[in-house]
């Protein structure tokens, strides 16, 4: 209580780059880059590829983008929205064989001594960030608000804007639906609103910034940016998973358990809707509290009660099973009990309380070309078939299949660049993938070595 955020000098460890990042053994590493960081519940899908909030590409690819290629002449990110901005925020440390492959440096960084982290094998959620110039990292509390917290820059330089827990009081009321986004969220933009007083500090490389538990922070990067955040008492930083229900929900789940017959979905209504029903556009957003009870006791596994609603991805995440039906039937403002057997778990019985808050179709530049429907009509063909090529991305590097060509009214100017140099005029194609192309035979040669891993004709 009572204390505020301070800056110290932070030494870069050795290799502790994008660019040496990159050319190390975990370039090749397929990472996560995340859309609007941080996600936000109601956020609306975007009409274009892609259509979740995060898409898998190399670790190299990702980094390149961050130091200034942009997505439309990128090899894998040129059918990306050029208007949306990404960030990159990898945990290599979850893994001791992806720990593994870092430089030597930074599998167990001397972290900065005004931390008092000696060990990343205390905070494996310790998270490396990139993100290009005018990437707006939005206004949260780190580590939910329930720990310290740590931004150590390695690279490049963004400017922080850091609000005391004294601000809480003014967030919700400049944001749009505040019901709807958990108690570490908010819609305020310190970059366009003036109604709180803030701290700001710009971060450059060498230097960390140390953010008490329950500060508000945002951030944006002034210069490609490579950091190393972390929760400075990750026994804290998680939040729980399960809220205090009322006994009279888990009888409930416990009438229904004896109904879950065969591949049936058992449902009841326990508060009716006020809303209007479901969209029927084959993809789109649901926002939903829920609790999962599993077992013949009604055992409660998962809740998001305690820390805000979440967002579904109809249409976009095949792990949903039958959940999406469930929710797919249900009317805006209604909370049923629905439950089933799980195919996968050897039918064992699940039952989901599932309270349906509000939905969020697709929007944006181009509405109507990712989505079927979006426009009052499907798609064409040849458009069904590169949307199902672009799925492929969403899942491990084997699966990925090579993106036909949209017609020329489906897509801006492509500028194709070489796969190896990133000189303009990428006149030769990989006849294996048709994804990378070249500026002369040489470059070609040069960049098989690493390119044959993800090339569908090799694999």
């Amino acid at each position: 209580e009572g204390l505020a955020p301070l800056v110290c000098e932070a030494a870069v460890p050795d290799r502790a780059s994008m660019g040496a990042l990159a050319r190390s053994s975990c370039g090749e590493l397929p990472v996560d880059i995340e859309d609007r960081a941080p996600v936000f519940p109601d956020d609306a899908p975007p009409a274009t590829r892609p259509f979740s909030f995060v898409t898998r590409v190399r670790l190299w690819e990702a980094l390149d983008y961050a130091l200034g290629l942009p997505p439309a002449q990128h090899s894998v990110l040129r059918d990306m929205d050029g208007e949306r901005l990404w960030r990159l925020r990898w945990r290599p440390w979850r893994s001791e064989a992806t720990r593994a492959r870092l430089p030597v440096a930074l599998r167990a960084p001397a972290w900065p001594q005004a931390t008092a982290l000696r060990d990343l094998g205390r905070s494996t959620e310790a998270a490396l960030e990139a993100s290009p110039p005018g990437a707006v990292l939005r206004m949260h509390q780190p580590a939910s608000g329930r720990g310290d917290f740590v931004v150590w820059q390695l690279e490049g330089t963004q400017q922080l804007v850091l609000l005391p827990p004294s601000s809480s009081h003014i967030l919700p009321s400049a944001s749009d639906g505040a019901s709807l986004l958990g108690a570490d969220l908010s819609r305020y933009n310190p970059w366009d609103e003036t109604e709180a007083e803030v701290h700001t500090c710009v971060l450059c490389a060498g230097e960390a910034l140390l953010v008490p538990a329950g500060w508000w922070v945002s951030a944006r990067t002034l210069q490609p940016s490579l950091s190393l955040t972390a929760c400075l008492d990750p026994g804290h930083s998680v939040p729980p998973k399960v809220a205090q229900l009322g006994e009279e929900y888990r009888q409930a789940a416990l009438e229904l358990m004896p109904k879950l017959v065969g591949d049936d979905i058992a449902k009841t209504i326990l508060q009716p809707g006020t809303g209007g029903p479901s969209p029927s556009e084959p993809r789109y957003n649901a926002i939903c509290h829920m609790v999962v009870y599993r077992g013949l006791q009604a055992e409660v596994t998962r809740s998001t009660w305690s820390d805000g609603p979440q967002a579904l991805f109809l249409g976009a995440d095949a792990s949903m099973g039958k959940v999406e039906q469930v929710v797919r039937s249900m009317v805006v403002g209604e909370r049923a009990l629905a439950g089933f057997r799980e195919p996968r778990a050897g039918g064992a019985a699940l039952v989901v309380d599932v309270e349906l808050l509000a939905v969020r179709l697709p929007c944006g530049r181009g509405a109507g070309v990712g989505v079927a429907g979006a426009s009052g009509g499907g798609l064409a063909p040849e458009c069904e078939r590169y949307f199902g090529a672009w799925w492929t991305w969403f899942e491990e590097p084997r699966a990925w299949r090579p993106l036909p060509g949209l017609p020329e009214a489906q897509r801006g100017p492509l500028h194709v660049l070489c796969d190896r140099c990133g000189s303009s005029g990428g006149v030769l194609r990989c006849s294996g993938c048709l994804s990378a192309f070249y500026c002369c035979k040489q470059c070609q040669r040069e960049a098989w070595p690493r390119h044959r891993s993800f090339c569908v004709g090799a694999l």
